[in-house]
């Protein structure tokens, strides 16, 4: 064997408190010598004797590993690290589908030019350096100066004073590239009042698209592709797989969201047009050629966009919330352990929860806001403590608190949320003494268990898993979110025919006009089915007619009239108010069937004899009409010559009339009725 090599003995240390030379600083420092140092003193000595990481290492560049990629999913074109965990959780795909493997090797890195860079902070920092005499300056022109790579504003070129500056600009023109300074000024400028103050969420989306279409048309590093319609046509919306974001890539993308993405194009067409942006190769016309186009495109996808939505309120007629499912929840032991935990809570103000309680609790919360009072989620995420405290009682005992961030603030105003006085008690604890249990970040009333604010989105997903939870859902794949219950809700009020629809459209914050048009739910199945039998009794008689059921009318017992006539004795002046007054209590009659019986039985006291001397008057009269109708001597021939129709029994027809009665006036005076009916008479009276 050779000689050791010389690296591979141990270095001998000087030891901090005595001053010997020793190999093994661990072992030296447990002798007796230093049996008065503690373990955890002598491991810090050890330590601080090792050789810093940086005297070890040479000093050499950092190489960062987690390059940010694009990815390659049709539609999306996102710049993330982890690509395999973006197209998991985002895409919802399997480790196993042959896509996924594909998308993640097509996955490219962002190819980032290192002179690029440098010239995009030069000019970022030059932007920002504003001049104290200047402060106030429009805010205008501060987007106009941040511009990125690819275009150049013609106030940038108008205003530069030097070559330098020129050069400079122009520079940034023969980049021709989309870059994320570029994206930050459309976001800027939709913010801005030029782009109709829009909320953050909306400018980011319509950004995100716009940068979603200049990655399917591979307009990177030309950006002139994006102003060029048959590419934006036949390259992005004639490939509807391109288009695609989240989902499945072989699913067809809905009418709504396509015309969606062609409304944020429409918005940055305006921006460029509004701040005269330059591109290389690409002239005023063609950038309000496009965008004439891209209105064109849009309406075309209208009537697709109404047939999907009549088509999704026919599917979701079955899946409406019902008070039976609310009842059912209720009742599952979710909804009593969240009770019980805020009982725990109000005995012990002290107790710490963990994550599954607070959770509990919070998402409990939910259901009592939402089925109460049917709001959007962005009024229950955007809700804050002040807001809730500055909340009034009502009359009735019940709390109301206003929001002020929501949808439609601006149209409605801040919107009511109003709790039972129940609901307002476990709210208030909740925010005294579970949520100050949570790293609080911000004055939201709801936070997640990290204490940040939640999106609208998130209570939804939180109201779901609840419902998946208790077993509501447990037989059928619905999704309850807090738009199908303001369409529960609406739904049910009409089928109701409730009177109160201006009421219930104030508290969920729009008009009964957007109810009956975006709210409720038609049931075309029950209202074609009645159609169906109204049409057919147009065309085909029923073979048979019900007629409605008359009330039975109540049948009085002997004793039960002897009873009233002793009772109300005399009958004649007996009013409905003497009956009431009386109290009188007949079998189970009410009333008004006392007073009814009371005057039956006194017309039937009083007028049956009226009615027999009317019967004679009549029959006297129509006596009396018929004789004066015939004159004696003519009663006179007609009982002679019509003896053998009076007495023998012969029959009184025309021809029997007109040989006994030949040659006389009658005949001609009278007609074979007025004869026949007076022979007739003649022989009853025979």
């Amino acid at each position: 064997m050779g000689d050791e090599n010389p690296s591979d003995k141990r270095v001998e240390k000087s030891c901090p408190l005595c001053g010997a030379n020793i190999q093994n600083l661990p072992r030296h420092l447990r002798t007796k010598k230093h049996k008065n140092l503690s373990h955890e003193e002598s491991l810090k000595i050890s330590h601080s004797l090792r050789k810093r990481r940086s005297d070890t290492r040479k000093d050499t560049k950092h190489k960062n590993y987690h390059k940010r990629r694009i990815c390659a999913f049709p539609g999306c074109g996102i710049q993330i690290e982890n690509v395999s965990h973006h197209l998991r959780n985002t895409h919802r795909m399997e480790r196993n589908d042959h896509n996924y493997l594909t998308y993640l090797a097509d996955s490219r890195p962002v190819e980032e030019s290192p002179q690029v860079e440098q010239v995009e902070e030069e000019h970022v920092e030059r932007s920002f350096q504003l001049n104290p005499a200047n402060k106030n300056q429009d805010s205008n022109e501060s987007r106009q100066a941040t511009t990125g790579l690819g275009i150049t504003t013609r106030n940038q070129i108008a205003n530069a004073q030097d070559d330098s500056q020129i050069e400079f600009a122009e520079s940034f023109t023969n980049g021709k590239r989309w870059t994320t300074q570029l994206q930050n000024n459309f976001y800027q400028f939709l913010c801005g009042p030029d782009g109709g103050r829009k909320d953050k969420l909306t400018a980011k989306q319509a950004a995100d698209d716009v940068a979603r279409i200049v990655t399917c048309i591979n307009a990177e590093s030309d950006l002139s592709r994006l102003f060029d319609a048959n590419v934006v046509r036949d390259e992005y919306l004639a490939n509807s797989i391109k288009m695609r974001m989240k989902g499945p890539a072989d699913k067809d993308l809905r009418a709504a969201t396509i015309r969606k993405y062609l409304q944020s194009l429409v918005m940055f067409l305006t921006y460029v047009i509004i701040d005269k942006v330059q591109v290389i190769n690409v002239e005023a016309m063609d950038i309000l050629n496009l965008k004439m186009r891209v209105v064109l495109w849009r309406k075309s996808y209208l009537g697709e966009e109404k047939e999907h939505i009549l088509s999704k309120n026919a599917d979701e007629s079955d899946s409406l919330i019902t008070e039976e499912q609310v009842a059912l929840y209720e009742a599952s032991d979710v909804a009593k352990n969240a009770s019980y935990i805020f009982e725990d809570v109000k005995q012990h103000t002290k107790k710490r929860l963990s994550q599954n309680q607070y959770c509990a609790t919070r998402d409990h919360l939910f259901t009592r806001i939402h089925f109460t009072n049917a709001c959007r989620s962005g009024v229950t995420a955007n809700m804050t403590v002040n807001e809730f405290n500055s909340g009034k009682m009502l009359n009735d005992g019940r709390y109301m608190f206003r929001v002020a961030k929501h949808k439609t603030r601006r149209k409605y105003g801040p919107a009511n949320v109003t709790l039972s006085n129940r609901d307002y008690n476990l709210l208030k604890l909740f925010i005294d003494h579970i949520r100050e249990q949570l790293p609080v970040q911000s004055d939201t009333v709801f936070l997640s268990w990290s204490g940040r604010d939640q999106k609208s989105g998130d209570i939804s997903d939180r109201l779901h898993n609840l419902w998946l939870k208790s077993g509501v859902f447990s037989d059928e794949p619905n999704r309850l979110t807090s738009n199908k219950i303001r369409k529960s809700a609406a739904t049910e009020l009409r089928r109701k025919k409730d009177n109160r629809l201006q009421e219930a459209a104030d508290c969920m914050a729009h008009s009964v006009t957007t109810a009956d048009k975006h709210y409720f739910v038609r049931q075309m199945e029950e209202s074609s089915a009645i159609g169906s039998s109204a049409i057919t009794d147009v065309f085909y008689k029923p073979k048979t007619q019900t007629t409605p059921k008359k009330k039975t009318k109540k049948t009085w017992s002997q004793g039960e009239t002897e009873q009233i006539i002793t009772h109300f004795s005399p009958l004649k002046d007996v009013s409905m108010d003497d009956v009431r007054s009386s109290h009188a209590k007949i079998g189970n009659a009410s009333d008004k069937e006392i007073y009814n019986k009371i005057k039956s039985l006194e017309r039937h006291k009083n007028g049956k004899k009226k009615k027999e001397m009317k019967k004679k008057e009549m029959k006297k009269k129509k006596t009396q009409k018929r004789k004066c109708l015939f004159s004696s001597r003519e009663l006179e021939i007609m009982q002679l010559k019509c003896q053998p129709m009076i007495k023998g029994g012969l029959a009184i027809s025309k021809a029997n009339v007109n040989f006994h009665l030949d040659g006389e006036d009658m005949l001609r005076k009278y007609s074979f009725t007025q004869l026949r009916t007076r022979i007739s008479y003649e022989r009853t009276m025979a």
